[in-house]
């Protein structure tokens, strides 16, 4: 391997390459794994690792599809809510999923949905937390 072929490098061209090839049907069967990968090896609690995997995700999809990709994260949020280091990395890996979409006003209508969303969680983390 020389070093523009590095396994990072190899790993993230055939993630590219692959996300770039996704249409609304099959972006859940890559993304699928992708967050099992993330959940299996912790990388939720890794703030930089996870939001850099993600931003890579974000710039390598269809614009088309980012908004799937998002409303895949938000459920993924709502199983994992009881686990608090693992929801506040999904939240943080949201927060820079939010800013790029509206740096390039890619998702329209569905900024509001991630807000609310992020909210609701905010006050059902609230109401569980123990006095």
């Amino acid at each position: 391997l020389t070093e523009d072929h590095s396994p990072q490098q190899i790993a993230e061209n055939t993630l590219r390459d692959l996300l770039s090839r996704t249409g609304f049907i099959s972006i859940k069967s890559t993304m699928g794994p992708v967050l099992t990968h993330m959940d299996k090896h912790s990388m939720w609690t890794n703030p930089d690792l996870s939001t850099y995997l993600v931003q890579r995700i974000i710039f390598s999809a269809p614009q088309k599809v980012i908004h799937i990709i998002i409303e895949m994260f938000l459920a993924h949020l709502d199983q994992h809510c009881q686990n608090m280091k693992v929801c506040q990395g999904i939240a943080t890996v949201l927060n820079h999923i939010f800013k790029h979409c509206i740096s390039n006003q890619d998702i329209g209508h569905s900024i509001l949905e991630i807000v609310n969303r992020i909210l609701s969680h905010l006050r059902s983390t609230e109401d569980n937390k123990p006095d």
